[in-house]
C-alpha cells in the first residue's frame, strides 16, 4: 500500500484547528478579537496547506469574484482614519482586523476541501460555541434580573451606577470572558439569535435516523430560542420568524419553479428599492436643493431624515461624502477648517451598512456592495447545485439571513452598559468573521465523486443527488439564479 503524503497524514489536525477556532469564536471568550485574528490567519495558513491539493483551476474563478471586493474592502475599513481616535487600535490592531477578515473566508474555502473535515462537526461547534454562550449568560441575566423583566418593570426599571442612571429595560447580564458584564439586549441577542436558527435543520431531519443530530441542533436552537422569548426580545423574534419562513420556503416549494421566479424576482426588486434608498441617502447629504425638497415631503422625510437610523446615518454619510473622509471618517485632524464632532460621529446609528461607511468610508462600502452581489449568486449556485444534506443547506442559509436582518436594524458598536470606550467595530465583530467563514463554505460546492467517497466512508448513506455534476462560476446564468 502506498504511504500516504504528509498532507494526508496530518490533514486532521488541521481540521481540528478549524473546529476549534469555530467554537471559541462561537462562544466569544469576552471578546478579545485580537487573539481572533491573528489565531484565524494562522490556522487559515495550516487549513490552506492542507487542502491546497484539492482545489483545481475551475475554482479560482468563483474565489477571485467573491475574494476581490471583499480583499478592497478590508483595506478601507482596517486601515481606517477613524481608528485614530482609539488609542486601543494601533497597527497590530489594524493589521490583525486586515488578516482576520481574509483569514475567515480563506478557512471556510479550506474547510470546504478538506477531505478529513466532517460538515456535521462544523456545524456542531459553530453551533455548540452560540449556545454555550447564550446558555450561561442566559441563566445568570434570569438570576439578576428574572423572566420577562422589561415587561414586569417597563415602568420602574431604572438604577445608578457611577453616578450615571441606568435602565435594565434594554440591558441583560453577559458572561465577558471571566467576568458579568451589563451588556445591551441588540448584542446579547445577536448570540441567542444565530443559535436558534439551527431549529429549521429540523425539517429536514428525521429523528429515527439521525437521532445525535436531532437532538443536538434542537438543543442548539431551543437554547436560542428560548433566550430570545424569556427576555424578550422582539427584533430577534421578528427576525428568527423571518429566516424560519425562508427555510419553509426552501423546504416545501425549492422544485417549485414558479415559486423560485417569484423569489428571484422579489430578490430582484429589493435589491431595486435599496439601490434607490442608497441613491437618494447619498443625495440627501451631496445636494442642498435634494435635502431641502426630501425635508419638504413628510413620507421621505421620514425615510431619510426622521428615523433613529438615519438620525445618526446621516451625519456618517456627510462625513463619508467628504474628500479627506476616503479612508473613514477622521475626528481627530482638521481639515479646512472642518472637524467632525466625536459625540455626533460614535453615536451608534443601529445599522451595520451605516457602520461600514462610518468605519471604512463610501469606498468601503461600495466594495462591500460588490462583495454582497457576487456571494449572493455563489449561495443560489450553491443551495441549487450542492450535493450537500438539506438540513447544512437550510442552516447555512437562515444563519447568514438572520445575521443580515438583524444587524441591519439592530447592530451595537458600544454594548457594554457601564463603559462608553469598549468600541465594537461591525467588521471586526466575531459573528461577521463567522458569515464570512459560511461565505467561503458556500462558494466552492464540491464534485460529485468527492462527495460521495467522504459520505461512504463516513456516514454510509447517500447524500442528496438533487444538483448537477459540475460547478463553475461562469455557469451561472441569470435565469438560474432567478
Amino acid at each position: 500500500m502506498a504511504s500516504k503524503s504528509f498532507r494526508e497524514e496530518y490533514e486532521s489536525i488541521g481540521g481540528f484547528l478549524v473546529l476549534e477556532l469555530l467554537a471559541l469564536v462561537g462562544f466569544g471568550l469576552g471578546g478579545v478579537n485580537l487573539i481572533f485574528q491573528y489565531a484565524g490567519f494562522i490556522i487559515a495558513l495550516i487549513a490552506t496547506f492542507f487542502a491546497f491539493k484539492n482545489f483545481t483551476k475551475e475554482d479560482l474563478k468563483p474565489i477571485l469574484f467573491v475574494g476581490v471586493p471583499l480583499f478592497l474592502m478590508s483595506i478601507f475599513t482596517s486601515f481606517s482614519h477613524y481608528y485614530d481616535c482609539f488609542l486601543s487600535f494601533n497597527i497590530l490592531a489594524k493589521i490583525g482586523s486586515f488578516l482576520a477578515i481574509i483569514s475567515f473566508f480563506a478557512v471556510g474555502l479550506s474547510a470546504r476541501r478538506m477531505q478529513s473535515l466532517s460538515y456535521k462537526k462544523v456545524l456542531y461547534c459553530l453551533g455548540g460555541g452560540l449556545a454555550l454562550i447564550t446558555l450561561i449568560s442566559t441563566i445568570i441575566t434570569w438570576s439578576q434580573y428574572g423572566l420577562f423583566y422589561p415587561l414586569i418593570h417597563k415602568n420602574a426599571g431604572s438604577y445608578y451606577y457611577d453616578g450615571n442612571l441606568y435602565s435594565i429595560l434594554n440591558e441583560m447580564a453577559w458572561l465577558n470572558g471571566f467576568k458579568i458584564s451589563e451588556v445591551s439586549q441588540n448584542y446579547g441577542g445577536t448570540f441567542a439569535l444565530l443559535s436558534a436558527c439551527f431549529l429549521p435543520a429540523l425539517l429536514f431531519i428525521k429523528f429515527k435516523e439521525d437521532k445525535i443530530s436531532f437532538l443536538f441542533f434542537a438543543a442548539i436552537g431551543g437554547i436560542g430560542l428560548i433566550s430570545i422569548l424569556s427576555i424578550p426580545n422582539f427584533y430577534a423574534l421578528i427576525v428568527f420568524a423571518i429566516a424560519f419562513l425562508a427555510a419553509l420556503f426552501y423546504r416545501f416549494l425549492r422544485n417549485n419553479a414558479l415559486a423560485m421566479k417569484i423569489l428571484g424576482y422579489s430578490v430582484l426588486v429589493a435589491a431595486g428599492i435599496a439601490a434607490v434608498l442608497i441613491f437618494f441617502a447619498i443625495l440627501n447629504n451631496s445636494v442642498k436643493g435634494a435635502h431641502d425638497t426630501i425635508a419638504s415631503a413628510s413620507f421621505l422625510d421620514r425615510i431619510f431624515n426622521s428615523n433613529k437610523i438615519m438620525l445618526v446615518g446621516n451625519k456618517i454619510i456627510e462625513a463619508a461624502l467628504k474628500p479627506f473622509n476616503l479612508f473613514g471618517i477622521n475626528t481627530v485632524q482638521y481639515h479646512d477648517g472642518y472637524i467632525f464632532s466625536k459625540t455626533d460621529i460614535l453615536t451608534s446609528s443601529g445599522s451595520f451598512e451605516i457602520e461600514i461607511i462610518r468605519e471604512g468610508g463610501i469606498f468601503a462600502f461600495l466594495f462591500f456592495l460588490v462583495f454582497v452581489f457576487f456571494a449572493y449568486e455563489a449561495f443560489a449556485r450553491y443551495l441549487k447545485t450542492s450535493k450537500d444534506d438539506n438540513y447544512v443547506k437550510v442552516i447555512l442559509l437562515t444563519f447568514v439571513v438572520a445575521f443580515v436582518l438583524y444587524s441591519t436594524i439592530c447592530y451595537e458598536i458600544f454594548p457594554l452598559t457601564h463603559s462608553e470606550t469598549s468600541y465594537y467595530p461591525f467588521t471586526q465583530s466575531l459573528s461577521f468573521y463567522l458569515v464570512l467563514f459560511i461565505i467561503g463554505f458556500i462558494i466552492l460546492p464540491k464534485g460529485k465523486e468527492e462527495i460521495e467517497f467522504k459520505e461512504i466512508k463516513r456516514d454510509s448513506k447517500p447524500t442528496n443527488k438533487n444538483a448537477d455534476d459540475d460547478y463553475s462560476f461562469s455557469d451561472v446564468t441569470e435565469e438560474e439564479i432567478i
